[in-house]
């Protein structure tokens, strides 16, 4: 054999670089170019972003799933309140929007760990806001009052990912209103969090909910 194989499982890699080389069955019937898996494209080969999109999807799938279960685990409780349901409803417009956003992602070509480890974490915390909306019921049992307090934290952590994924992403300024628009949720989340009043928590809620359907059937309606 060539002096630079290598086997793996039942093939053979020739000329171990990724990007180089071929990988060929041990009897050499048949070899196909290993280049085509780091560029992708053509013949079902899998890029850097179908790889890191399925990890992400199935963070972004969780949490629709957590914020559904406990979004009727509250209705049955007879616990769901007005601003619960809103708030409800802008971290359901935020992960679909998210997800959707991620596409922008798919010509990317500087792929590092630093960039996947970003993503990853931009998506967790948008888990996060999940759980912190609907605890689990050991945490927030039934008939003690809501403390929205590690919500408004797990939407301040949402934020600041967000905002080092776009800027990563080279889209800090694109449009120029996006980062006034990302940090004064940020100001929202400590102002509510920091005050407790019902009637200015209810005006939050309503306001969280009702920008961003606007955002997202207006600005980032195309990608």
């Amino acid at each position: 054999p060539p002096e630079d194989w290598r086997p793996i499982g039942s093939w053979v890699l020739l000329s171990g670089h990724w990007g180089q080389g071929s990988i060929c069955d041990d009897r050499g019937r048949s070899c196909r170019h290993r280049g085509n898996h780091r560029r992708g494209g053509a013949g079902g080969t899998v890029t850097e972003f179908d790889f890191l999109s399925v990890l992400v999807s199935i963070i972004f799938g969780l949490a629709l799933t957590h914020l559904l279960s406990g979004q009727f685990r509250f209705i049955y409780q007879r616990r769901m309140t007005e601003s619960h349901l809103l708030y409800t409803g802008w971290l359901f417009m935020a992960l679909v929007l998210n997800w959707w956003m991620l596409f922008t992602w798919h010509d990317y070509r500087g792929w590092t760990f630093d960039a996947f480890l970003l993503i990853v974490l931009w998506a967790l915390s948008f888990y996060v806001a999940a759980i912190a909306l609907y605890p689990p019921e050991e945490i927030a049992p039934e008939g003690e009052p809501f403390n929205y307090f590690w919500f408004f934290c797990a939407v301040l952590g949402t934020i600041a990912a967000d905002i080092a994924w776009t800027a990563m992403r080279g889209m800090l300024l694109t449009p120029w209103y996006y980062l006034p628009f990302a940090l004064h949720y940020a100001v929202l989340a400590i102002l509510a969090a920091r005050f407790k009043s019902h009637r200015f928590r209810r005006l939050v809620a309503w306001w969280f909910f009702l920008s961003i359907v606007a955002w997202s059937m207006g600005v980032r309606r195309l990608l």
